[in-house]
């Protein structure tokens, strides 16, 4: 990969990445700046959770019971090779997400800047 092509796919990544992270805009109105979200539906257009989402399982009951066993059970995968091999994932997500479409590897090493706008982008969306 040519030197020109390298800066142009890391300012397309970069910019792909700036995109997802764009969510809140800024609009003017009235001379006044205000912050918006940037929705495709309004506040009434919005499905209301309460209508749809169940209410949490009551203790003492069975799906209450099944959703404790299965906590413990993922709890106990952390000192495992799975466990440990999900903490890596973790770590790597990026880096597995976005170096292929990219063509180079992006890591704290290789890319910092790209990896800190990855890892923010993980973070907002947690």
């Amino acid at each position: 990969m040519d030197k020109n092509s390298f800066h142009f796919t890391l300012t397309a990544v970069g910019c792909a990445l700036l995109l997802l992270l764009s969510a809140p805009v800024f609009a003017q109105e009235d001379g006044d700046i205000k912050l918006k979200t940037a929705a495709f539906l309004s506040d009434e257009e919005r499905p209301n959770p309460v209508r749809f989402i169940a209410d949490p399982p009551q203790p003492g009951r069975g799906p209450f019971e099944n959703d404790t066993y299965y906590y413990h059970f993922g709890k106990a995968q952390r000192d495992t090779p799975r466990g440990a091999q999900a903490a890596l994932d973790e770590v790597q997500w990026a880096s597995k997400a976005f170096s292929g479409a990219a063509g180079f590897a992006i890591s704290p090493e290789v890319s910092p800047e790209i990896f800190k706008l990855a890892e923010g982008a993980r973070k907002a969306n947690r």
